[in-house]
C-alpha cells in the first residue's frame, strides 16, 4: 500500500479536545476545533488500528527524542515524586 500523502491535504485544522466513546459497538470520536465540532464513527478494528499506530509513532518520537509523553488519562492520579514509609511496616518489624 502507498504512503499517504500528508501534504495533499488541503487544510489542516489543530484539535483543541477530543472526546471518545465506544456505544453500540462503534467508537465516537468527537474532535474539537476553536468553535467548530465534527463528530466521526468508526469500527472498532479500524479504531484499534489507528490507536496502535499512533502509539507507535509517539514512542519512536520519544525514544528518538530522549522524552516521556505524560499519558495518563483524566481520572488517573499524578504519581508523587516522594516516598513516605508507613509507621504500619515499622511496627510488624519490630
Amino acid at each position: 500500500m502507498p504512503q499517504y500523502n500528508f501534504d495533499a491535504v488541503p487544510e489542516k485544522k489543530y484539535v483543541d479536545t477530543v472526546h471518545l466513546r465506544i456505544i453500540h459497538g462503534l467508537l465516537n470520536l468527537v474532535v474539537q476545533s476553536g468553535a467548530t465540532t465534527t463528530a466521526y464513527v468508526l469500527q472498532l478494528p479500524l479504531a484499534k488500528k489507528v490507536a496502535k499506530a499512533t502509539l507507535q509513532q509517539v514512542e519512536e518520537i520519544e525514544t528518538k527524542n530522549n522524552v516521556k509523553f505524560d499519558d495518563r488519562l483524566p481520572h488517573e492520579p499524578m504519581p508523587t515524586p516522594f516516598t513516605f514509609e508507613n509507621p504500619k511496616d515499622e511496627e510488624k518489624k519490630g
